[in-house]
This record gives structure tokens, C-alpha cells and sequence, in this order.
């Protein structure tokens, strides 16, 4: 297979979790070059909140072969209220862009992009193919009203300019397929060997030394999709339970006063499996907002790799899994559900959640978006049809 040089663009920040894309992009650098472009960020949010600078702006720096990372430099504020700085930071971004490219080498390139915000760069960039890769319902997640129009208005567009969009979840791809017949479903997916450690990892985290069992866990970001009230009302209906969440907060909650729910805060990739092996159940409490009915949580995977029970609210994308979880319709369903998979004692059921989970790789789902870009990338000057990439 020919060599795929790789631009992808408006990633969130390399070392803030391991995603979707930090796992595409270490699997694409297998098969070519790959210069990962973190989305920029303003002086004044650089100011308000200096978390977010995790490291110098404006450098690169290397974490593998063929994988380059680079954060952007400081851009100006108010680019979704006034359309000329947008094309200003446009500009000091595309600049930016394209003088690491030249310092990599990168002659001949494809564009993956994360964010619908990359349409602006376009025009400041050599042309190319590109191909948007959409984890998300964007549009549905709450946000200012100046940033979800400027949603609403970049991601058609970078919908109708992509050669091919892959997609996380069925919600999304119906939404897509009306805009761009090459639309894919590429779900997310689970580096087993990592999470499969949970099922012989010993050693507990100190900060789960003092938890009592049984342990109802979540692992993942606590953001609007994040059910707390379902949260909430299972901990104290069940006081005897203790409620885990391990994950960064990024909306606006207040920490329910209950002594049976810890909230541990972020953790890192290498972490996640010790803190996996404390779990007697997985849970997906997520509401059932359009915004998280049209996500593929990722986490789910990374439960069945390890072999844990897991309770769900009932999402369109953890259907599929119906005889490998417990799926939940309401409150009460949900508390029951907890109760039955705490008594489950059939080590087949466990042993059948990683071989499912080793149907649902990232190395498996990155094979498939190398084949659909390679299909594209070879006839650069015309669409194939759908029914040749399938």
C-alpha cells in the first residue's frame, strides 16, 4: 500500500486524554508521515484559564516515528462575533501550518480534520484531498449561541468539501449521508491489551484504598452528557454503594453532598486500568440528550475489555450489546440493573465481553479508514462510489 502523509487537524490538546484522536493518529503514523495540528486557542482564554497551556505554543515536537505534534500560537479572541478575525487567525494559523510542513517534508499530504473549524485554513493550505472524521453531534452540545451558529455554518461546509466523512455512531451517519453520500461508520474503539489488564492488575490506586465496596464506577470526561441526577438518585437510594467517577469535570456541576460518591478527578491513560480493577460494575450514566444519543461511548469498550458487568442508559449505540450488558430505561431500571450485575457469577458472560471487545479495536478501525482514504487518495481527481469501499 503507498505511503499516506497525514495532516490532521484542530485535534484537542496531545496530553490532555487519550482519544479517538491520539489513537488514530499513533496507528496512521504506521503508514506514513503524520503532523497532528492541536486546535488553537486565544490569548484571552490563554489568560482566563491558564490549564490550558499545557505546553509552549507555537513549537513542535516529536512522540514517535512518522508523529509530529504542534500547538498553534496564541490567536485573537471573538472570532466567532466578527468573521474578519477569524480569517486573521485563519491566516496566522495556515502560516504556522505550512512552515512546519515544509520543514517535515511533507510534499504530498491528505487532510483529516477533527473540527469543522478547519474549513477556514482551506484556503490557506496546498490542495488536497481531505476527509473530516466527526466524534460527535457537535451542533447539539450546549454551547454559546455564537458558537453553535458558527457550527451550524462550518459543518456543512466542510461536510460538502470532505471526500469521505467517517462517523461515529448510525444518528450521525443518517445526519451525514444527506450532505455527502461518502459518508462511513467508523466507531470508536479499544487498545485491549491496555484495559485487558484490569482483569490481573493487583495493585489499587492509593485514592481507592479508603472506598468501601461495592464499587459502582464511570470512567470518562464529566461533561453536559454526564447524567448527575441519575448519578444522584441510584447513591441514595443505595447508600451502601460507593459511586466512583474517575474523569475531568468540564461542565459546570454542582458535587452532589454525598458521602457514597467520590469524585477522583482526571487521571492518565496508564492509570485507568488500576482504577477499572476496583469496579464490581461499569456505568454509561449519560442523558439522553441529542447530543449523547448520537455518541459511541468509548468507554464501553473499554469495559468489555476488561471483562466488567456494565449498566447502561438506553443509547442507539450500545443496543448492539444487549446481551453482553444491562441496558437501562429509566431510574428505576437503572438502580435494578446495578443490583443484578453485582450478583452475576457466570465467568463465561465476562470471557464473551473481550472477545467482543477484540472485535472493537482501534487498530482494526484504523485499517479500515487507511483503506477508504487509500481507495479516495488514488483517484484524486473523482469520487468512487460508496459500494467499492465497503
Amino acid at each position: 500500500m503507498r505511503e499516506i502523509n497525514i495532516l490532521y487537524l484542530y485535534g484537542y490538546p496531545w496530553d490532555y486524554l487519550t482519544g479517538r484522536p491520539q489513537q488514530f493518529s499513533k496507528r496512521l503514523a504506521n503508514h506514513g508521515k503524520v503532523l497532528y495540528v492541536e486546535t488553537p486557542i486565544s490569548f484571552l482564554t490563554a489568560l482566563s484559564q491558564p490549564k490550558k497551556l499545557l505546553r509552549p505554543l507555537g513549537t513542535i515536537r516529536k512522540v514517535k516515528e512518522n508523529l509530529h505534534i504542534c500547538a498553534p500560537p496564541l490567536v485573537l479572541p471573538f472570532s466567532t462575533a466578527l468573521p474578519f478575525i477569524l480569517k486573521i487567525n485563519s491566516w496566522i494559523c495556515g502560516n504556522f501550518i505550512n512552515r512546519l510542513l515544509r520543514k517535515l517534508h511533507f510534499d504530498d499530504y491528505v487532510i483529516l480534520s477533527y473540527s469543522s473549524l478547519a474549513v477556514h485554513l482551506l484556503a490557506q493550505l496546498k490542495k488536497t484531498i481531505v476527509f473530516y472524521d466527526c466524534a460527535d453531534d457537535h451542533a447539539a452540545w450546549k454551547r454559546s449561541n455564537r458558537n453553535r451558529r458558527q457550527i451550524e455554518h462550518d459543518e456543512p461546509l466542510l461536510a460538502k468539501k470532505a471526500a469521505a466523512i467517517f462517523v461515529v455512531s448510525k444518528i450521525l451517519k443518517e445526519k451525514f449521508s444527506l450532505i455527502n453520500e461518502n459518508t462511513f461508520l467508523i466507531p470508536n474503539g479499544v487498545e485491549i491489551e491496555h484495559f485487558k489488564k484490569s482483569c490481573q492488575n493487583p495493585l489499587l490506586p492509593q485514592d481507592m484504598l479508603g472506598i468501601k465496596g461495592p464499587i459502582i464506577g464511570f470512567i470518562g470526561v464529566v461533561s453536559d452528557l454526564f447524567d448527575l441526577g441519575l448519578l444522584e438518585a441510584a447513591a441514595r437510594i443505595k447508600p451502601e454503594w460507593s459511586f466512583v467517577i474517575v474523569g475531568p469535570i468540564t461542565s459546570n456541576i454542582i458535587k452532589p453532598d454525598l458521602k457514597n460518591i467520590h469524585f477522583l478527578g482526571k487521571k492518565s491513560y496508564e492509570e485507568l486500568p488500576s482504577y477499572l480493577t476496583t469496579f464490581d460494575v461499569c456505568t454509561i450514566p449519560l442523558n439522553r440528550s441529542p447530543a449523547a444519543l448520537g455518541a459511541n461511548p468509548a468507554k464501553l469498550f473499554q469495559y468489555l475489555a476488561g471483562g466488567k458487568p456494565v449498566v447502561s442508559v438506553d443509547l442507539p449505540e450500545v443496543e448492539t450489546f444487549s446481551d453482553l450488558i444491562y441496558i437501562s430505561k429509566n431510574e428505576k431500571e437503572f438502580i435494578d440493573n446495578i443490583d443484578v450485575a453485582l450478583k452475576e457469577a457466570n465467568p463465561k458472560i465476562r470471557q464473551k465481553r473481550i472477545i467482543e471487545a477484540r472485535r472493537n479495536t482501534w487498530d482494526q478501525r484504523v485499517e479500515m479508514m487507511v483503506n477508504i482514504i487509500s481507495r479516495f487518495e488514488g483517484q484524486r481527481t473523482a469520487k468512487p462510489l460508496k459500494k467499492n469501499l465497503v
